[in-house]
């Protein structure tokens, strides 16, 4: 588990501020759902948490400690969070059960394989395990690039619209998986949706981003 704040965060792409002044705090295994259009920032807010991109202004710290400041950020590796993005970004060259091995590092190897094995279970991925990803539909996709976040057991997991592409019947079991990772791991979760409903299916503290003007 890992506390997380935010203070008066900022990002502009060029000309155009995506983020400015944005404070939040999520206590340790709480629950935060971020609800906004497209274009208010929402997978940048995760970008920025997890370390991918820099902030233009403001501080992001897990646990008291500052994590990223403008023209500086830990790196991704050493943050122990799981994330999925819009698009599942499997690596094309592996298939299914080595995407989700590979956010195990260099773990044993029969726990490895016992782990990845477990996921593809609960998921319903058991006959998908040897297929690439362009071999995969997208709602396959989804549930591979959702064990491969799982699969280390991140302290702070991060979720954008992961059920996006899924059917209401997957929706329904990849919910009801998430929700026993969650009973279980107690990681602290920032969730993205434009979705108030599923908002709302989630729980927790819901921040709405506004969309930009003109969109």
């Amino acid at each position: 588990m890992s506390e997380l704040e935010i203070r008066g965060l900022a990002k502009a792409y060029g000309t155009v501020k995506v983020l400015e002044g944005l404070a939040l705090a999520v206590p340790s295994g709480g629950r935060a759902v971020v609800l906004g259009p497209s274009g208010s920032g929402k997978t940048t807010l995760l970008r920025l948490i997890a370390g991918l991109n820099l902030p233009d202004a403001g501080e992001i710290l897990f646990d008291g400690a500052v994590m990223s400041a403008p023209g500086w950020a830990a790196p991704p590796s050493t943050r122990n969070v799981g994330m999925v993005f819009q698009t599942p970004a499997l690596w094309p060259h592996m298939n299914a059960a080595e995407n989700i091995r590979f956010g195990l590092g260099r773990l044993e190897r029969s726990i490895a394989r016992q782990r990845v094995e477990e996921l593809l279970a609960v998921l319903g991925l058991e006959g998908l395990a040897g297929r690439y990803p362009h071999e995969l539909s997208g709602g396959e996709a989804r549930r591979v690039a959702l064990a491969r976040a799982l699969a280390p057991r991140p302290a702070l997991l991060l979720l954008d619209e992961p059920l996006t592409n899924l059917n209401l019947a997957l929706k329904v079991e990849v919910h009801a998986v998430l929700e026993a990772h969650l009973a279980a791991q107690q990681p602290t979760l920032v969730y993205v949706t434009h979705d108030p409903a599923e908002a709302e299916a989630i729980g927790g503290q819901v921040f709405t981003l506004p969309g930009r003007e003109g969109e």
